[in-house]
C-alpha cells in the first residue's frame, strides 16, 4: 500500500481509445474517499465504473466531478474510466 493515512493523492487517468476502459490508477492505492472529475478541455463525457464500464454507466461530462466515500477503504485500481473521445483525460484525488 502506498502512501501515509490523511494523506491526499493526485492523478490523471487519459483514455487513449474511446470505448476502451482504463484503470484510474496502476498503483494500490487504498482511499477513504475519492474525487473524479472530467478535465475541462475534454470533448464530450467519460464514464466511470468498474472494469466493464461503458456509455451506460457514472456519466461525467467535461469539468463536472463525482465523488465516493468508501468504508472500509477501496483499491482505486479496480475504478476505470472510459470515454465518448479519444484522448479524453480523468482528473482525480484521492484520500488515503
Amino acid at each position: 500500500m502506498a502512501g501515509r493515512k490523511g494523506k491526499i493523492v493526485p492523478g490523471i487517468a487519459t483514455v487513449s481509445t474511446a470505448g476502451t476502459a482504463v484503470t484510474l490508477s496502476s498503483t494500490d492505492y487504498r482511499a477513504s474517499a475519492i474525487t473524479i472529475k472530467a478535465a475541462r478541455a475534454n470533448t464530450l463525457a467519460i464514464y466511470v465504473g468498474d472494469s466493464t464500464v461503458d456509455n451506460s454507466t457514472g456519466k461525467i461530462f467535461p469539468d463536472q466531478s463525482i465523488t465516493f466515500s468508501f468504508n472500509p477503504s477501496h483499491d482505486i485500481s479496480a475504478i476505470y474510466v472510459d470515454a465518448d473521445t479519444n484522448g479524453n483525460k480523468a482528473e482525480w484525488w484521492a484520500v488515503i
